[in-house]
């Protein structure tokens, strides 16, 4: 019903998805089929919503979606931690992003503690990717689970006209775990294609530390 409706929609700039108590479940092939009926979104935002992987290797699945999102410049999603493959995928399917924002969820349900971290997908296989347009990435209630370090760090070489990225760390973290975590974001070596990029690292309503 609701892929019907947007496909009547064909002017639709904005488009928000957030999960109410209901369990909601959706796999790529259903996305990817969302988004054939987005074909004008510049702006999605998707809370909240469990993803199902295609494929129980990351090395199987494909680095794009079957479409493109050319006219998406703001992407807005509150993910499962263990979700980084698929928004990989879609970032690459979008090439005018401009901004990315990343909520970190814990659990969908339970659904995020079932799973395991042996299929997190492989930076480097995006490495051909360039983020051509992006100015601004945002990720909050971050935790460096599986390779979300690494992501951090690819886009921050990928961004030209990056200006600026922030990290809020979650709670869930201990005073030691933020401690290590902020040593190793302080100590890692981290390429910017922006010179100009500043960086921020946020404890949630507490000091912060730019560099």
């Amino acid at each position: 019903m609701l892929q019907e409706f947007l496909t009547n929609c064909p002017l639709l700039e904005k488009f928000t998805w957030i999960r109410d108590d209901q369990q909601i479940e959706l796999n790529e092939s259903e996305l990817v089929e969302l988004f054939k009926c987005l074909p004008s979104v510049q702006v999605l935002e998707i809370s909240q919503l469990y993803i199902k992987r295609l494929a129980s290797g990351s090395n199987s699945m494909p680095h794009k979606l079957p479409i493109s999102l050319p006219r998406l410049r703001i992407l807005d999603l509150c993910v499962c931690f263990l979700e980084l493959s698929t928004v990989l995928r879609v970032i690459c399917s979008s090439p005018n992003l401009e901004k990315i924002k990343v909520k970190m969820c814990w659990d969908h349900n339970g659904k995020c503690l079932q799973q395991t971290f042996n299929n997190v997908p492989d930076i480097q296989d995006h490495s051909g990717l360039n983020l051509d347009h992006l100015k601004e990435m945002e990720i909050t209630s971050f935790c460096d689970w599986g390779s979300w370090m690494e992501f951090v760090k690819f886009v921050m070489a990928k961004s030209p006209v990056l200006k600026k990225a922030r990290i809020e760390l979650s709670y869930h973290l201990s005073v030691d775990e933020e401690l290590k975590m902020l040593r190793d974001l302080l100590e890692m070596p981290f390429p910017r294609a922006s010179p100009s990029a500043k960086f921020t690292i946020e404890r949630r309503k507490a000091i912060k530390i730019k560099f």
